[in-house]
């Protein structure tokens, strides 16, 4: 079903919100879609710490079609990008903020629920009417044991987001973290300073997000 565009068409047009989601648009290509007034457009853009990134980028299936694009096996190019949109979005939030959300991705897995309360706040979705079917939602698919399968829709979303932890060598995360400076202190994540801070599981990753919504 999810290959025939006549029953996608139908059935999408039976919701009051549609959600496109987009991986390598930038956001100044995005931006020229919010002044077409049919649209009645809003950009939520949503960043990864690149380390993640990185891993998931690492992956069987992935690393073949990455490795012949420099925007997506070049995390300093990758990450250069990213910095951009960031800064492209904070100075539309100023302009259009009813048009505009940043969100960490890091964010929505650990505190799934009150993330979504405010993404869905923004939006103009009638959260009090959909309010417990939404938690609901939540617990049953962001709780679920990772069977190994990345494209299940039920995962434990807090075990999934610092998997690159046990995948990435040392080696890697420093080479991101030279290359995704900027990003990385602009979004809050925090950085390893050494091998051994790396090694210590219970090192932070993040600190509370800067950028208001």
């Amino acid at each position: 079903m999810c290959y025939k565009t006549n029953y996608l068409e139908q059935l999408c047009s039976t919701s009051p919100i549609k959600v496109i989601k987009t991986v390598r648009l930038t956001l100044e290509d995005a931006v020229k879609l919010l002044d077409i007034n049919d649209l009645n457009l809003k950009i939520v853009l949503l960043v990864r710490d690149p380390r993640g990134v990185a891993a998931s980028r690492e992956e069987k299936g992935v690393k073949g079609w990455c490795s012949n694009t420099p925007k997506c096996y070049d995390m300093k190019v990758s990450c250069g990008i990213t910095h951009q949109d960031v800064l492209l979005a904070e100075k539309l939030k100023k302009e259009r903020p009813e048009k505009v959300y940043i969100m960490r991705y890091e964010d929505l897995s650990l505190n799934p629920t009150q993330q979504s309360t405010h993404l869905f706040r923004f939006l103009g979705w009638p959260l009090e009417k959909y309010l417990d079917r939404m938690k609901n939602f939540i617990e049953n698919s962001t709780k679920q044991k990772d069977n190994g399968d990345k494209y299940a829709l039920t995962r434990d979303s807090k075990s999934v987001t610092f998997k690159w932890r046990t995948t990435l060598p040392w080696t890697k995360v420093e080479e991101v973290q030279n290359s995704c400076s900027e990003l990385m202190t602009k979004m809050g994540y925090l950085q390893y300073n050494n091998e051994q801070e790396f090694q210590d599981n219970d090192y932070p990753l993040t600190k509370p997000q800067t950028i208001i919504n």
